[in-house]
């Protein structure tokens, strides 16, 4: 056989193995989606009671910094 063309073959069997799409597992189960928590931000002083905010900024009624509550 010439060696070319062992050569050819191996060539096309390693960019198959590297360029093919692989499975992902799914834990055995389907449609399983996990949410990415977002930060929240709130008045240090309370003054809007539990309003949380998803950007960090000031507060609407005292000015104050937001604060990044703890997860």
């Amino acid at each position: 056989m010439n060696i070319t063309k062992i050569f050819a073959g191996l060539l096309c069997i390693g960019y198959m193995a590297c360029h093919t799409p692989q499975a992902t597992s799914t834990s055995g189960t389907t449609g399983n989606t996990e949410t990415v928590k977002k930060d929240q931000y709130q008045c240090p002083m309370k003054c809007e009671g539990t309003k949380t905010y998803d950007t960090i900024g000031t507060c609407p009624k005292c000015k104050m910094d937001l604060v990044k509550l703890k997860k």
